[in-house]
C-alpha cells in the first residue's frame, strides 16, 4: 500500500512539474514584487549548475540515482510523513530527467530576489522537501525510539 501511495503522490509531481515547465520556461515578471520573480531558464548542471555542458552524462547519473534511490526507499519501513517524502523526491527527480532527456536541460523558473540563490523549479523543491519529511518521519517515528 505504501508503494502505490508513493507512486501516486510522485505521478501527481511529475504531472504538474511538467505543466508548470511548459507554461513558465520563457517567463519573465514578477510573481511577489521584490521577492519572487518568475524567470525561465535552462539548467544543464546539476545542483548549483555543476557538470553543466554534460547533458548525457547527468541524464544518465541521474538516472541511476533515481534507480538507487527507489530501491533504497522501497527497502525502509515509511510511515506517513515519510511516503509522502519518498514520493516528493522521486516525482521531483523524474520530473528533472523528462527536462534533461527531453530539452538537454532543466526548465528552472523561480527566482528568489531577496537572497543570492540559483532559480529553481517545483520538482527541486519537492526532492528538498521530501527529503525534510523523511527526515522529520525518521525523528519522530515510534519504531524508530529507544523504549
Amino acid at each position: 500500500m505504501a508503494e502505490r501511495k508513493t507512486g501516486l503522490v510522485a505521478l501527481a509531481v511529475i504531472l504538474l512539474d511538467q505543466r508548470l515547465k511548459l507554461g513558465l520556461k520563457d517567463a519573465n515578471q514578477a510573481l511577489i514584487p521584490g521577492i519572487v520573480q518568475l524567470f525561465g531558464v535552462r539548467n544543464t548542471g546539476v545542483s548549483f549548475g555543476l557538470f553543466s555542458g554534460q547533458p548525457e552524462l547527468v541524464a544518465l547519473f541521474t538516472l541511476a540515482l533515481i534507480i538507487l534511490a527507489a530501491a533504497f526507499l522501497r527497502q525502509l519501513a515509511l510511515p506517513g510523513l515519510g511516503v509522502a517524502g519518498s514520493g516528493l523526491i522521486l516525482g521531483g527527480a523524474v520530473g528533472n530527467l523528462i527536462d534533461r532527456v527531453a530539452h538537454g536541460a532543466v526548465i528552472d523558473y523561480v527566482q528568489l530576489l531577496f537572497i543570492n540563490f540559483p532559480v529553481f523549479n517545483l520538482a527541486d523543491a519537492c526532492i528538498t522537501l521530501g527529503a525534510a519529511l523523511i527526515i522529520i518521519s525518521a525523528l519522530f517515528s515510534r519504531e524508530g525510539r529507544a523504549a
